[in-house]
């Protein structure tokens, strides 16, 4: 039975399945009487009969729990357990989106991206940022902010993973708790001075022309001006507008 039990995860192995309990009627000193549910497992879950209002076919995973429906009377508003917490958790992240809400901010030379994930009251989200699948040191902050000459000219991808660490879940098999957003930003030469004279003439355009057509290679790539894997007609265009400057 336990094997099939859907909340598995949460049972400790010294648990009885079903867990025994029992319906007790209590008075105060003034005489006034109220039905207390007991067991040895109160502070565990298991697989109590009865839930839902129903005494026989039902099992809810808490001794006292809301899932038990109606209260006995004279009993406080029943809470939710750790089986609900975690059902509860889950279904919020189905409709919220942690990285719903990004930002980016691009200078000239550096470009902020920046994250605002929804904060829960007891704890906070860890934020981890990978650059072309490299995690960044140190960096946990809601932005991540990148230099051109710190990653260099070429695609890339920048990439913001939040997690929620919550004790509330312990099993997440949708992986609903890991969410990751992507960026794919190109880095451009600054100017396709290829002779390095400090302008773009018809030098440049000689050196080019030569590799115009010609497959990418670590000796051509800076004539890919749009980073695209070739050296075509949309690199000129490029080469072109800068032309004279």
């Amino acid at each position: 039975i336990r094997d099939r039990i859907r909340r598995k995860h949460w049972l400790d192995p010294d648990t009885p399945i079903p867990t025994p309990w029992s319906l007790v009627l209590e008075f105060s000193d003034n005489g006034i009487g109220s039905y207390t549910h007991t067991s040895d497992y109160a502070e565990k879950v298991g697989l109590f009969a009865g839930a839902y209002s129903f005494s026989n076919g039902w099992y809810r995973p808490k001794l006292n729990c809301a899932m038990r429906g109606e209260r006995a009377w004279g009993e406080e508003q029943l809470p939710f357990c750790e089986v609900c917490r975690e059902a509860l958790v889950l279904e919020i992240y189905r409709h919220v989106d942690p990285t719903a809400e990004v930002g980016v901010t691009i200078g000239d030379t550096v470009t902020v991206f920046s994250i605002n994930p929804p904060a829960p009251t007891d704890h906070n989200l860890k934020i981890q940022w990978l650059v072309d699948s490299l995690v960044v040191p140190n960096q946990t902050s809601n932005q991540l902010k990148v230099t051109d000459t710190g990653i260099g000219y070429g695609r890339h991808t920048v990439m913001v993973q939040v997690v929620d660490t919550t004790e509330f879940v312990r099993k997440d098999a949708e992986g609903l708790l890991l969410r990751s957003l992507e960026w794919r930003p190109v880095v451009f030469y600054p100017q396709p001075d290829f002779s390095g004279d400090g302008k773009v003439d018809f030098d440049d355009f000689f050196l080019f022309a030569d590799a115009f057509g010609r497959a990418k290679s670590p000796i051509t790539e800076r004539y890919d001006l749009d980073w695209d894997g070739a050296i075509d007609f949309t690199d000129f265009f490029l080469f072109a507008d800068a032309f004279g400057k």
